[in-house]
């Protein structure tokens, strides 16, 4: 097997090799270890728990579900049992949610020399790896298909396939809710063929790529959340297959390529509401695109035609050519092109092969090579940004990589829409804000934030995150726009819009809410009283001075009313503490003091 130099793995219980010098002759990328569990994709959820599907080609056979921790070690697999032996199922794509809960896409296949599609599949497994819900759609034998899926910031799941429409078997978009409830279907009426990627466009629509069944002819469209279609564009003749992208005022991009021998790439910018606004053609034989936060497009693919490699092309907003990297991969001379993604920095990812080994490509921001990796695992699937700088890359195995973090920016999590309705006079809303440093996870990060004009905000030490509070009977929606910096200087930012509804009549009576503890001090318990105003989930915390969490007291689902939770201080020292509740419209917190 080849090796680049520099390149050692030992074995490690039999299963996980572990690297101990670096990849790339820059020391900017390890192999921090191999994991031998294949898969057809692979996703990631805020621990940097990794989970990859695969499945079985045989009679009867299962999609395959496997989760491995951020150290390679593999935690369990799980298969839902198919008892049918005249079918198998295959899986396509793998998500995790905002709760860690993992989606899963697939397909149920009749026969086995030359199997056929029959239904398309969605599960949810939780992260412990018990089903939660399936759905086999739409009939006993459809003849439908899936490509892969998409979570929203409500936990929503877009799945993209196939399916019988009113203009025939074509390509469809169906969505579910957090609980599997069918939402919507979307069906192409256009004529824009099979499905080959969907993705979030930065301005939260869809956009859709698709490939002719027959012929050399791609085809676009973009959607709504709602599963409205705002614009289809059919009928592009290319030699190569195309990809969209989206970018935040709107706009999408289209790549193809141009319809003669040898001929370069085409991409066309399409304005909101579909008209074309330019097209310019580049020399690379390019076949995917994608918009980074600085909302400006990159394309990537081949050299041309006949060479194989990693080319890349960057453009402003009006095509011109920003920088051009035809050779990013050196002497590799990659193949199998896989996946691009775009991190935080704007630095470029590609996941591809070398027919023997798996690959990623990096190309910075600013044009110049990162590195590129190769692997032991054929050729890559697909990869996942994982915490710290790290990269998740699977195929015919399952790998972690880790870059150099010097000069990298914090990591802001999603910031979620939130509205609330309430009758309070001052109301409080928890923001997921949370942010990672990939210089130092324990950096002291500097919040700011810009947009609001009456909202309320500070920065919540223990939750590392932001509280907002709008004032006495105010009724609106702002949007805000965070930014988190390091103490290098580095930032990162995202923005949210948050609508607050207000009950005038009753806020008037002033705050329903109460938390008090009796006896306080105490030794060695007392019994928390407090007052629910609205139904919804509500956490009882107790920290130190220091602001570390010291107990959960209650996390559940409480009606209105008042509540009493005892606390038994057993485990804890002599000291002042700080009891906090959180529900869904406000926060607040007690000191408690326990004398032993």
């Amino acid at each position: 097997m080849k090796r680049r130099p520099g390149l050692i793995l030992s074995a490690v219980a039999g299963l996980v090799l572990i690297s101990l010098f670096p990849v790339s002759l820059l020391a900017q990328v390890n192999i921090d270890w191999v994991q031998y569990t294949a898969g057809v994709a692979i996703a990631a959820d805020g621990n940097d728990n990794v989970y990859t599907v695969t499945y079985e080609y045989n009679p009867g056979g299962d999609i395959l579900l496997t989760k491995t921790d951020s150290e390679g070690n593999l935690l369990w697999t799980v298969r839902y049992d198919n008892t049918d032996p005249t079918k198998f199922e295959s899986a396509t794509w793998v998500e995790t949610d905002g709760a860690g809960n993992i989606i899963v896409t697939g397909d149920v296949n009749s026969g086995y020399s030359n199997p056929v599609k029959a239904n398309s599949i969605v599960m949810k497994f939780s992260p412990d790896g018990t089903l939660l819900w399936r759905q086999v759609y739409e009939g006993s034998f459809d003849g439908s298909y899936t490509k892969k899926c998409l979570v929203d910031r409500e936990d929503n799941i877009y799945v993209l396939g196939t399916g019988h429409g009113p203009a025939g078997f074509v390509t469809k978009v169906k969505k579910f809710a957090a609980d599997g409830s069918p939402l919507w279907s979307y069906f192409d009426d256009a004529g824009i063929g099979l499905p080959v990627n969907f993705k979030f466009s930065a301005d939260s629509a869809i956009v859709i790529s698709c490939r002719s069944l027959f012929g050399s002819i791609n085809g676009y469209a973009r959607i709504t959340r709602d599963g409205s279609t705002v614009w289809s564009y059919p009928g592009i003749y290319s030699l190569t297959i195309g990809d969209a992208a989206g970018d935040a005022d709107g706009n999408s991009y289209l790549v193809h390529g141009e319809y003669v021998l040898n001929g370069g790439t085409v991409l066309k910018k399409i304005s909101p509401a579909g008209s074309l606004m330019w097209e310019q053609t580049y020399d690379l034989a390019g076949f995917r695109v994608d918009v980074g936060n600085d909302n400006l497009a990159v394309v990537s693919g081949f050299p041309d035609a006949n060479t194989p490699g990693s080319s890349f092309v960057k453009v402003d907003e009006n095509g011109a050519l920003l920088w051009a990297n035809p050779d990013a991969d050196g002497p590799y001379a990659l193949l199998l092109h896989a996946m691009m993604r775009i991190d935080a920095s704007n630095d470029i990812y590609l996941a591809a092969g070398t027919l023997f080994e798996m690959a990623i490509c990096k190309v910075s921001a600013d044009g110049t090579s990162g590195w590129t990796a190769v692997m032991p695992g054929g050729y890559a699937r697909g990869f996942v940004f994982g915490n710290n700088n790290r990269l998740y890359v699977v195929g015919g195995a399952t790998v972690r990589l880790s870059q150099d973090p010097q000069g990298e920016p914090p990591v802001v999590a999603d910031i979620r829409d939130q509205s609330i309705s309430t009758t309070q006079k001052f109301k409080s809303i928890r923001v997921d804000a949370f942010v990672t440093d990939p210089d130092d996870p324990d950096d002291a990060i500097t919040w700011t934030w810009s947009g609001n004009t009456a909202l309320v905000l500070s920065w919540d030490p223990v939750r590392r995150g932001i509280r907002i509070r709008a004032p006495r009977g105010w009724t609106g929606s702002e949007t805000v726009t965070f930014t988190a910096m390091d103490p290098d200087g580095l930032s990162d930012s995202d923005d949210a819009t948050f609508t607050v509804s207000s009950d005038q009549e009753r806020a008037a009576e002033g705050p329903t809410e109460s938390l008090l503890a009796f006896p306080n001090p105490f030794n060695p318990s007392t019994t928390i009283r407090f007052t629910v105003p609205e139904a919804g989930q509500v956490l009882l915390e107790l920290y130190n001075l220091q602001g570390e969490k010291v107990a959960v007291l209650s996390e559940e689902w409480m009606d209105a009313g008042e509540h009493q939770v005892h606390f038994r201080a057993d485990a804890i020292a002599s000291g002042t503490y700080i009891l906090r509740m959180t529900t869904g419209v406000s926060v607040q917190t007690r000191k408690l003091m326990f004398l032993k």
